[in-house]
């Protein structure tokens, strides 16, 4: 697997994870029944998209970038600021979902609201990230310097994320696996 190969796995990841979240907030009426794998989504939100797959981009490989002449700062600076508003929204919505499990009569709007935010956010980040990151990354480094990326993306994997952990978020996006690719996701070489 390359770093290309990498970061496109955990979009699909990532994607998977927004089909699921729309599912949990689309059904207030099955609430209980979400509220163990809405903890499950956050977590996932926390470890795996922050913890992990941000600090591959932003402490392995857009540093890589920015020492190719500089490239890619504006699509940089935009992606990094779009990880900055998507875990904003993450703490307001586990914030209103801490809310919600104390205080059962609160609506479900406002999370609903603050998740398809997030959602949208995510989806248009992840298409932004397939479209220019992934090209960019590959013209601009050279197939040694992927390489160590790689590697880096592995001890980073591994520290951030033991096995049963990743096995755990990786069964809760069965509902999505079980629909089929999420839309924006199918792998490209």
């Amino acid at each position: 697997m390359n770093p290309r190969q990498n970061l496109r796995q955990d979009h699909g990841h990532i994607m998977q994870m927004l089909v699921v979240l729309h599912k949990a907030v689309k059904n207030p009426a099955r609430r209980a029944e979400w509220i163990e794998k809405f903890e499950g989504l956050m977590d996932f939100a926390l470890v795996y998209i922050d913890r992990c797959h941000h600090a591959k981009e932003e402490d392995i490989l857009f540093p890589a970038l920015e020492k190719q002449q500089n490239a890619g700062g504006d699509l940089v600076s935009r992606l990094c600021r779009e990880h900055r508003d998507g875990h904003a929204l993450i703490e307001a919505i586990l914030q209103q979902f801490n809310a919600l499990k104390s205080r059962p009569e609160l609506s479900f709007a406002e999370l609903t609201r603050l998740s398809e935010r997030y959602i949208a956010l995510y989806r248009k980040h992840i298409r932004r990230e397939n479209a220019q990151l992934l090209p960019l990354m590959e013209a601009c480094l050279p197939a040694a310097r992927q390489a160590r990326i790689m590697q880096q993306f592995q001890r980073l994997e591994s520290e951030s994320m033991p096995p049963r952990q990743l096995k755990a978020f990786l069964a809760l996006l069965k509902p999505a696996r079980d629909q089929g690719p999420a839309k924006g996701t199918t792998a490209k070489k």
